[in-house]
């Protein structure tokens, strides 16, 4: 693929929808991140689920900020 296709094929996604995701596929997606190969296999991710009201404080603060 040629870089200006992938320039003019990207797009940024900005409009969620508001549906919580199931709890069963937050665990199939971190199932299968987890296996995502690294450099070297050093696996230098750190991964955060936050819900409820933790998550609204940071949208609330995000939408302040920007």
């Amino acid at each position: 693929m040629k870089f200006e296709e992938v320039v003019q094929g990207r797009r940024s996604i900005r409009g969620y929808k508001p549906d919580q995701v199931p709890q069963e596929v937050l665990e199939e997606v971190i199932e299968l991140a987890i296996r995502a190969p690294s450099s070297m296999n050093t696996q230098p991710w750190h991964l955060y689920v936050v819900t409820g009201d933790v998550l609204d404080r940071i949208r609330e603060q995000n939408t302040e900020r920007n």
